[in-house]
């Protein structure tokens, strides 16, 4: 597929507006504007990219913008103007020059002798050249090479034009990406004002600018050496490329007459890229070295078509000749054992289209003789690294591994499991009950295959040895599992990920996830398995990490390396143990750098064992004539990082991102909102790192409470990012009804109860899934003194009591399924007099966004219930809501709305997205209903017509402070966007105040995706 792929970009965002409106852009740009008849026209290739929101009926293309980026190459431009005439257009004089100003951040560009505007009657069209209208071979120098880039596009304003109403709107793109698009100098001026000045740039001298937008004719091969085995690092140095490297890269046109342009063999212009190279052997690890790259523009050509015969590059290093083809990738032998995706994405790789850029990092080796290339198509303008090599040498060819079997056979061959041999797995293995403990020897190319384990790979990688791309899943066997791929290492171990097989059941290991001890180079890995210590004997002091437990020098001169590796997983260890823990590896020396543990030293490990729990390292290796170099590395608190006996490591994560602190589990969630806690302040934000489960049996926190401007009220003041983690609501907490009083009473008249977890909202809380595996039960407020008599002000939901003035966003709230007694699967629901899906109220300004649930809720009342002409609410997400913005929502119950009660009343609302709009009285102050709904969508399909029930809301209209008239309570112009089931009514109280489209917009046309649970 072709790609939009040029160097003039816009970078911009403007958000959508409101599809109720009708107004044409055409109909804007008769404003007044300056007649520029006679100026000089001018050019630019940016728009700085300013947020704001606007609501006139305009978008802007945001996929085309976001794919260009500003002019930053001294390319020169040929600009023609061309006057309409009709369906012709005339050339307006000669075609001008312009180029890139210096400096200049914007992509404007400049002329000696530019265009002018003739006048402002007729309307002009700009088109827009660089390059060469033939490739040549030499492009060995900037000017060259920027002259191959051939270049053409049009003067194109990114506006999309919205004409009529609701279902029958439609919205058009104005102009051609790839055609002349033609405007009087007015209109061209007031065009750039309409989304300029809605983007929050207003400057006269910006709406006179033509905006260009070019697209890349041609492609783009890349090529970065790196010295392998038999191949001296010093001879593919940047320094020395010009006078030990000879490089070609090869173009092929099958439009051309003559064999020399069929087949171009260009001579490209040498750059420099960094690369880290492993320990290998007697050679020291080293990271940012500079190395030759290679990069020439070529015709778009498919070079899998003659993937043997078609060579792509040739490289002659030191008098050492290395070739490139399509056929050297390891696939190409087996594509027809590839799924059909499979064939697609390798075909594709070197399907190189207009715009596209191949890049082939090569490690040139004499040891290993046709390993694999593998080559890549991305975006001319991106930057991709891969592992790749083609190698022409005397071991001969690799070891292909099909099986297990095959893999126990290289592992105790002695010959093949040794220097100088490459083994490639062919295929994904499961190893259960994997007990065979060997050293690799050899270079073990995953292939970025997957390996299923349950228990640890290798015994040793030694210093010939490599274990290099793909993947580990770790089975948990409840087991006592030091590590996953070996005990030490004194090789290379790269690009390995390690992740749970099942994230329900996860594996722990007790020392390290990579090795034990390393001693060698550990690079671009991951880990996403728990580390939890654990002493072979009492007292005995141990170190555990992320990803080694230690690494350090194990010889002079040679530094152990652990680079560019993240863990997500908890390194934790019991209590009252000696176990230090390092979220990367817990003792070190060397070098420790550009490392991520992501999941952190959570609020417990910091406060309650502080001196056990670091974030990177834990304890400088106790070496005097060994530094510990640890630069790069990050982690996402403010917790600061000082190893013992070393220097402090400084966090590079921006501050802005920085949590106060990360939590993973109850006790910890408790000591944020407590009463009694320090932590809860809108001014600390705090990240959850991992699932964990609340208990109704100990969770005193969800409370009703109308206190919301103390952190007595329990009420949640800061910010909480879930980090798309699930919080599982579960106990076996029972509440009582009717008579009830002690567990000596029946217990039929008792229900078990999930927790609601939260009192008020005042802050933020946001990226988080709630997950009930129990239904969740209103506690009953006993009026009278008898249990469960009076049960009017008994509310529940999942989330919390109420958003006060705080925000909620991507909040799931899903019902998980058991089995009963009875063999029945049962899906938990929220039961009170005043139940709902996420919250109960919304009020203060607050706002709801991007939230889904999809548990049923059921209305229960006592039997005596005497307050009859009390109003009720109930709601998929929002029972009441006041003055709130619901946006981006989502119900998708399992059943209907349940009235449990024998009293009846039609004074019960329910609505799928909100109950109703509710003044909300706080000390004597009256918060009105000023509720906006829009894009939120409702599959609450009604079974009767017994309550009053809308599939959007239930109630649109509230009761007067003096209780004597209805006051409509929605925004209803700013209601829209809507979707609700066909033939159902999306308001409930529709005879009361009109149709659904008066009051919450006229309904999406567009059917939503309805939500789905993992």
């Amino acid at each position: 597929m072709k790609k939009i792929l040029t160097y003039i970009t816009f970078a911009l965002c403007i958000i959508a507006t409101l599809s109720g409106c009708s107004e044409k852009l055409s109909e804007w740009w008769n404003n007044d504007a300056p007649d520029m008849t006679g100026e000089e026209i001018v050019f630019t290739s940016q728009l700085p990219a300013v947020v704001k929101t606007t609501t006139r009926a305009t978008s802007v293309d945001n996929e085309l913008l976001n794919g260009y980026k500003p002019v930053s190459e001294k390319y020169e431009f040929s600009i023609s103007m061309y006057k309409q005439d009709g369906e012709n257009s005339t050339l307006i004089g000669n075609a001008a020059t312009y180029t890139p100003i210096d400096n200049n951040t914007n992509g404007d560009l400049k002329s000696t002798a530019p265009l002018h505007w003739q006048d402002n009657v007729n309307k002009y069209g700009f088109e827009a050249t660089a390059g060469t209208q033939s490739l040549e071979a030499e492009q060995d120098t900037k000017e060259k090479w920027l002259k191959q880039d051939l270049l053409k596009g049009f003067g194109y304003e990114p506006l999309i034009e919205t004409t009529g109403e609701g279902e029958s709107s439609t919205s058009n793109k104005i102009d051609k990406i790839d055609a002349l698009n033609y405007r009087t100098n007015k209109e061209w001026y007031n065009a750039n004002k309409t989304w300029k000045d809605e983007n929050g740039i207003s400057s006269s001298d910006e709406y006179k600018k033509i905006p260009l937008f070019l697209q890349h004719q041609r492609a783009l091969i890349t090529v970065i050496l790196k010295a392998g085995e038999g191949v001296d690092r010093k001879d593919v140095l940047a320094s020395t490329a010009q006078q030990k490297i000879a490089t070609k890269i090869y173009s092929y046109d099958d439009s051309q007459q003559e064999e020399i342009q069929k087949k171009l063999e260009i001579t490209p212009l040498q750059g420099t890229a960094t690369v880290n190279y492993d320990k290998i052997g007697n050679l020291p690890a080293e990271t940012n070295v500079e190395v030759a790259r290679y990069d020439a523009i070529v015709m778009p050509h498919n070079y899998f078509t003659n993937a043997e015969d078609e060579k792509i590059c040739a490289i002659n290093v030191a008098n050492q000749k290395f070739s490139f083809y399509a056929s050297n990738d390891s696939r190409y032998g087996k594509k027809e054992e590839l799924s059909e995706s499979g064939k697609k994405e390798f075909e594709d790789a070197y399907n190189l289209q207009a715009g596209d850029n191949l890049v082939i990092t090569a490690t040139l080796s004499r040891d290993s003789r046709k390993i694999l290339i593998t080559a890549y198509v991305q975006p001319w303008t991106d930057v991709i690294t891969s592992y790749v090599c083609d190698d022409f040498g005397s071991t001969g060819d690799p070891i292909i591994i099909d099986n297990r079997e095959q893999l126990e056979a290289f592992l105790k061959n002695k010959e093949k499991n040794a220097s100088g041999y490459v083994a490639v797995l062919n295929t994904n293995l499961t190893l259960d009950d994997w007990t065979l403990s060997k050293d690799l020897n050899a270079i073990l190319n995953l292939g970025n295959h997957t390996i299923t384990t349950d228990n640890t790979l290798l015994n040793n990688i030694t210093a010939s040895g490599s274990l290099i791309n793909g993947n580990i899943k770790v089975k948990n066997t409840q087991s006592d599992v030091k590590t996953i791929i070996c005990e030490n290492n004194e090789g290379l171990i790269d690009h390995i990920n390690i992740t749970n097989d099942d994230d329900d059941n996860p594996a722990i290991v007790s020392r390290a996830a990579i090795a034990i001890i390393n001693y060698g180079y550990i690079s671009s890995c991951s880990s996403a398995i728990k580390v939890m210590g654990k002493a072979t004997a009492e007292g005995e002091e141990i170190f555990i990490g992320g990803i080694a437990a230690e690494s350090k020098a194990n010889s002079v001169g040679m530094l152990s390396v652990i680079n560019n590796c993240t863990v997500t997983g908890k390194v934790d260890a019991k209590d009252g143990t000696t176990v230090k823990c390092g979220g990367i590896v817990g003792n070190a020396n060397g070098y420790v750098m550009n490392n991520t543990y992501e999941y952190g030293v959570t609020l417990n490990q910091e406060t309650d064992s502080q001196a056990r729990f670091k974030n990177i390292v834990h304890t400088k290796a106790n070496n005097d004539n060994i530094q510990l170099i640890a630069t790069g590395n990050q982690w996402p608190t403010q917790t600061t990082n000082t190893p013992v006996g070393g220097d402090a490591i400084n966090n590079t994560r921006p501050n802005h991102e920085l949590f106060y602190k990360v939590i993973d589990c109850q006790d910890e969630l408790g000591k944020l909102v407590n009463p009694e806690s320090n932590y809860n302040d809108a001014k600390y934000s705090y990240r959850i790192a991992d699932n964990f489960t609340v208990l109704s049996d100990t969770w005193e926190l969800g409370k009703k409470s109308d206190e919301t401007n103390n952190t007595n009220a329990k009420n949640v003041l800061f910010t909480l990012d879930g980090n798309n983690k699930a919080i599982t609501l579960d106990g076996t907490k029972k509440i009582y009804y009717n008579d009830k009083k002690s567990e000596a009473d029946d217990d039929s008249k008792a229900n078990i109860t999930a927790p609601m977890l939260f009192a008020n909202i005042t802050g933020t809380v946001k990226n988080l899934t709630l997950l009930c595996k129990q239904s969740l039960y209103g506690i009953p407020e006993y009026a009278d003194g008898e249990d469960g008599k009076n049960m009017s002000s008994d509310i529940c939901a999942p989330l919390a009591y109420a958003v006060v003035g705080g925000t909620i966003s991507n909040i799931k709230v899903h019902a998980v399924p058991y089995t009963d007694s009875e063999g029945k699967t049962v899906y938990p629901k929220v039961v009170a007099a005043l139940p709902s899906g996420l919250v109960t109220w919304a009020y203060k300004g607050a706002t709801i966004e991007n939230c889904t649930s999809d548990i049923d809720v059921e209305m229960k009342l006592a039997s005596d219930y005497a307050d009859k002409d009390k109003t009720l609410f109930a709601s998929g997400l929002v029972a009441q809501a006041a003055d709130a913005t619901i946006t981006q929502c989502k119900y998708a119950p399992r059943d209907y709305f349940k009235f449990s009660s024998t009293y009846k009343t039609t004074k019960i609302y329910f609505g799928g997205i909100v109950g109703g709009t509710v003044k909300k009285q706080i000390d004597n102050y009256y918060h009105i209903p000023k509720l906006t709904i829009s894009d939120c969508a409702s599959w609450y399909s009604h079974e009767d017509g017994a309550y009053t029930i809308g599939s959007i809301i239930g109630r649109a209209y509230y009761i007067s402070v003096t209780g004597n008239e209805n006051v409509d309570g929605v925004n209803k112009t700013a209601c829209q966007g809507n979707w609700w089931p066909s033939g159902i009514t999306g308001v409930g109280n529709i005879s009361a105040v009109g149709g659904d489209e008066k009051i919450i917009g006229k309904k999406s046309s567009v059917n939503p995706d309805e939500p789905v649970f993992d």
